[in-house]
């Protein structure tokens, strides 16, 4: 019972100090129990949450969902990975994911347990159950332990107060014969088992310590007793019969089994989390691990459990985890960082895990891999910052056409006045005039990028009309531009792939030596079931990796001032993602670009 209690503390430090909240509701979807880690999710703390229905805590929308799944879970079908939106404390909506299933108590569905994350105290009161009185230090009939006597032919010759109590039958109604095997134990097979047990005691063949039998009370209870009886003999030595001691063990035997229950429900739920958890002790030998973390090494259990970490951490790693665990151990407060392993980011959390006597024996941690939510603020942060430069952009970009639109005027009117000597100074106006209103009309686009909308369209026409749109824009002689894209449908936004393609191939049309003559651009495709890709290659400058590691960010430009607004291969980028799709650089100083635009041709 002892390391059930041990095992059961364990377990409920290591779910009370998860980063998962775990839940349980009872058969009307009240909440019976929530751990600490709730109250982080929502901001309610426990004692405002339970004995209250989920329905108080969902948001409007997703409430019929919830229904519905409550009702699955009723029926007996577990839930995994479900998402929906919460209510706050603060009245904010928040999306949580949970894993859930339904708890069988006599084959019926009694309650539901789950873990949250935002994508029992079993108390056992043994009481008296386990004190032994002393048949010699009290009277039989003061004894808190159920005492009979037996003759040799197993009728009752002595019952005690006890024995009614637990039994609810009275001495008088069972002294003097052997009835009381009928009704302790009605089912006859049962019965002539135990009666074989009794016989070979009063036979002095055996005796019994923590025997237990479960009897029929009179009232119709299943008890569970546990038996020591030993046989009794004349002065001769002859079997006159036997006296039994029985403790009523019911309610251990159940908090016993609710324990055990619940200490495989807390493993379900560690194994069910995606956070590694590991359990381990000062000197780093590991007690007990969850699925995650054996995934994440790629071993079996019983190859890690009862090791060291010193067989599955590198040194660096391992001292420095050591040095944490005893500071743990020593400040006896968690320990909480990040870190980055193998280009991936990780949350730690190291807790103080303590023994019977309050000193720190073990420490739980917990690791959490955050590359993903890092990458998603990250983006998150990127789309903020590129909507505020879209708008100055877009009013920056207006308020510019206006005197570019009347500098173009102006030049056309004194090209009609001047003599032939100034037109070559007017023809230079005009031509800034239109590379400027050219930036800006890439600017207003940028700011305005909207969602892709699909429809049947042939990647050859699109790399075609891009083509021409490049040959009408840019000057070409000295360039070779060949183009060799295959016919190839696919569902896709025309319009938006051609600004793709233009904006490619424009750059790679643009990468050619000033002063040479020999640049090529070639633009080829190759084509499966499931996608298409074009490249589009040249021989130009190229690019070192630090050029090539920002070519794809906004506003940046290796052209002089003047010349472009950086916003080329981001714009391309965000719409070929936006396709579901993906563009791709090879580029060497010296040796060329290859820009490699690959797009599902299906409706995906």
């Amino acid at each position: 019972m002892r390391e059930l209690q041990e095992s059961e503390a364990r377990f409920r430090n290591i779910v009370e100090r998860s980063f998962q909240g775990v839940f349980e509701m009872d058969r009307r979807g009240r909440f019976t129990y929530v751990s600490p880690s709730v109250a982080q999710i929502t901001g309610f703390h426990g004692s405002e949450v339970l004995g209250k229905s989920f329905r108080e805590f969902i948001h409007p929308s997703d409430l019929p969902l919830l229904v519905k799944t409550y009702i699955n879970l009723m029926r007996g079908k577990e839930v995994q990975g479900l998402q929906y939106r919460i209510r706050k404390k603060e009245g904010s909506a928040d999306y949580v994911e949970i894993n859930a299933f339904p708890v069988y108590e006599d084959e019926k569905v009694q309650k539901i347990q789950g873990v949250i994350r935002s994508i029992s105290d079993k108390s056992i009161h043994k009481g008296d159950i386990h004190r032994f009185s002393s048949l010699m230090d009290t009277a039989m009939d003061r004894a808190n332990v159920w005492i009979d006597v037996l003759d040799a032919e197993g009728n009752v010759m002595a019952w005690n107060r006890a024995a009614e109590e637990i039994s609810g039958y009275h001495r008088e109604e069972v002294v003097g014969h052997n009835w009381i095997w009928k009704w302790l134990y009605p089912e006859p097979q049962y019965r002539k088992s135990v009666l074989q047990t009794a016989s070979a005691i009063i036979k002095k063949e055996k005796e019994v310590s923590n025997f237990e039998t479960v009897i029929r009370t009179k009232d119709g209870q299943r008890k569970t007793i546990s038996w020591h009886s030993c046989g009794l003999t004349d002065r001769d030595g002859r079997p006159t019969g036997s006296i039994a001691i029985g403790r009523d063990v019911t309610a251990q035997k159940q908090a016993e089994t609710a324990l055990r229950n619940q200490i495989e429900t807390t493993k379900a739920i560690l194994n069910a989390t995606p956070d590694m958890t590991v359990l381990a002790d000062l000197e780093g030998r590991v007690i007990d691990c969850n699925h995650s973390f054996l995934k994440s090494l790629g071993a079996k259990k019983e190859e890690v459990v009862g090791g060291t970490l010193e067989k599955i951490l590198p040194p660096d790693v391992l001292e420095g985890r050591l040095e944490k665990a005893r500071r743990v151990a020593e400040t006896r407060m968690p320990l909480q960082w990040e870190d980055s392993r193998g280009g991936r980011w990780f949350e730690n959390r190291l807790y103080p895990i303590s023994d019977e006597k309050g000193e720190v024996t073990q420490v739980a941690a917990f690791i959490r891999d955050v590359t993903g939510e890092k990458n998603m603020r990250r983006q998150l942060l990127e789309k903020e910052k590129m909507a505020a430069l879209g708008q100055i952009a877009a009013v920056v970009a207006h308020e510019l056409n206006t005197p570019l639109a009347n500098i173009a005027v102006t030049a056309d009117i004194l090209a009609a006045q001047f003599p032939a000597q100034g037109q070559e100074d007017l023809q230079e106006i005009k031509r800034q005039v239109f590379t400027a209103s050219h930036i800006i009309k890439r600017v207003l686009g940028f700011s305005s990028m909207q969602d892709v909308t699909r429809q049947p369209a042939d990647v050859k026409n699109v790399v075609e009309q891009a083509v021409a749109s490049v040959r009408e824009t840019y000057d070409l002689d000295g360039t070779t531009l060949v183009n060799s894209v295959e016919a190839c449908p696919l569902w896709a936004d025309h319009h938006r792939l051609h600004e793709v393609f233009t904006n490619v191939i424009a750059n790679a049309v643009l990468a050619g030596e000033p002063e040479g003559d020999r640049h090529r651009v070639e633009i080829g495709s190759s084509a499966t079931e499931e996608e298409v890709t074009v490249t589009v290659a040249d021989n130009g400058r190229g690019m070192d990796p630090a050029t090539k590691e920002r070519a794809c960010q906004a506003f940046f430009t290796t052209r002089p001032p003047g010349e472009g607004a950086g916003l080329g291969l981001f714009v391309a980028t965000f719409i070929v993602e936006q396709h579901g799709g993906k563009l791709s650089i090879e580029s060497h100083v010296g040796s060329g670009t290859v820009v490699s635009v690959t797009l599902p041709r299906g409706r995906r």
